[in-house]
């Protein structure tokens, strides 16, 4: 984990566990957890190609693909 999620997750937890807290601690006051990192997110430029030996081991490529590729299970190389 990085360190932004792993301040995230603190961030998210410690304003729970607090509120569960708050019952038993009179004057206990809770703040509101700053927002997290944005999303992670994947660029959508890579194709997704079976190898015709192993097709239930696809491999990803750039869509400016080349060749040759290789089977993932037994290294086989293959074009497309």
């Amino acid at each position: 984990m990085t360190t932004e999620q792993v301040e995230y997750a603190r961030a998210e937890v410690m304003p729970q566990f607090l509120r569960q807290l708050q019952d038993e601690i009179p004057g206990l006051t809770i703040t509101d957890s700053q927002p997290g990192p944005p999303a992670m997110t994947e660029p959508n430029d890579m194709q997704i190609i079976a190898s015709p030996c192993h097709d239930y081991e696809p491999v990803k490529v750039p869509d400016e693909r080349g060749g040759p590729f290789y089977c993932l299970v037994c290294g086989a190389a293959y074009m497309v």
